[in-house]
């Protein structure tokens, strides 16, 4: 077993802006006899966490399978265009009908593949 460590960062907590960047530690096992070895890793414990991924594993292929019909084909020039378009709005705060004008024109140019 190692330690490896990562970091993440905290945007906004609340309303409040962190924005900092935190480290954490967390094991890496070599292999089954090291996690057996383990104090804290029973097998009831791993027998609780092999049957949580089944179950979150599960439901959300199955999520996946059961809203594809509510989904919008992300592929449509229509549904590009709209992305397009709320992208400017909300990143850049452009208005609406100038974000229109914009990307309709980008489109029409060809600077923008269809």
């Amino acid at each position: 077993m190692k330690t490896e460590t990562g970091k993440f960062n905290v945007g906004e907590v609340n309303g409040v802006k962190v924005n900092k960047d935190f480290p954490y530690e967390y094991r890496v096992f070599a292999s089954w006899e090291e996690v057996k070895q383990s104090v804290d890793w029973t097998e009831k414990a791993l027998l609780e966490l092999v049957n949580s991924n089944e179950k979150a594993s599960s439901k959300a292929k199955e999520y996946q399978k059961v809203t594809e019909p509510y989904r919008p084909d992300t592929s449509t020039p229509e549904y590009k265009r709209e992305m397009l378009i709320k992208n400017l709005v909300t990143t850049f705060g452009v208005a609406r009908d100038i974000a229109e004008q914009q990307i309709d024109a980008l489109i029409a140019s060809g600077a923008v593949p269809q």
